[in-house]
């Protein structure tokens, strides 16, 4: 995944809420691939438009981020696939040890907004 981020890039998530790819990964692309990261919750265009304005004015380059590809559509540029993540993870015990592990699966797709 941090090899198709630009070093140049700005990343900001755009997610539902709870439980989405930023919850999970926000800070693992800030301290693994080096580059600010931000999140927007059910993002509307204007509120988009607004930030990637920001990221420009910075001389950075805008790069969205989503855990589900039809978040980053309305938002123009071509959306790729980045990371498919297969894994698995203890279950959430939280009064004695884990006896059994559960799926983790994570996609992430990215997209560099048109201008």
């Amino acid at each position: 995944m941090c090899a198709a981020i630009p070093r140049d890039a700005s990343v900001v998530f755009i997610d539902s809420g709870s439980g989405g790819a930023a919850d999970r990964l926000t800070q693992v692309v800030r301290g693994m691939c080096d580059v600010p990261v931000a999140r927007l919750d059910h993002a509307r265009l204007t509120a988009v438009q607004q930030v990637v304005r920001g990221i420009e004015h910075a001389a950075r380059r805008p790069v969205f981020l989503a855990g589900v590809r039809s978040r980053l559509v309305p938002y123009g540029g071509q959306v790729r696939l980045v990371m498919r993540l297969r894994s698995t993870m203890d279950e959430n015990a939280l009064t004695a040890p884990p006896l059994h592990t559960l799926p983790f699966n994570v996609n992430v797709w990215m997209s560099e907004p048109a201008p």
